[in-house]
């Protein structure tokens, strides 16, 4: 994943200007944290989605959910990464991008009444996915 090193530094720093988080990453960190969003994204299967605060946290930085969702955004070449399976806690899809809840659909995810994705059926963590 060399080829996002440099957009990394760059969002590395504008982290540390941010003060929504209460750690400050380094260049470096950021780096390094965008490389593992990118790689836990690429593992998520078929008919699974994880949140933006499960990403971050296997990633390091627990408390940097929204910089997961910046990451997935800003990083050229994400879009090739199956990034529809990322949701918000409450199993919502992203403000704005209507074609993701039918990307969910395509592969099975069920969604509830509300219109959220019905996350016991559907949550991956890697941990329980030996």
């Amino acid at each position: 994943m060399e080829r996002y090193g440099r957009t990394m530094t760059r969002v590395g720093e504008d982290v540390n200007r941010m003060k929504d988080y209460p750690d400050r990453m380094t260049p470096e960190q950021a780096r390094r944290f965008g490389e593992d969003v990118l790689n836990i994204v690429s593992q998520i299967p078929r008919g699974r989605v994880t949140t933006y605060g499960h990403i971050a946290a296997l990633a390091g930085w627990p408390s940097h959910s929204r910089m997961v969702g910046r990451t997935l955004r800003y990083t050229p070449g994400a879009e090739h990464l199956p990034c529809h399976r990322v949701v918000n806690k409450e199993g919502r899809t992203a403000p704005g991008w209507s074609r993701q809840r039918t990307l969910l659909e395509e592969e099975g995810v069920c969604f509830k009444a509300n219109g959220h994705v019905d996350m016991v059926r559907h949550l991956w963590e890697p941990e329980g996915d030996g």
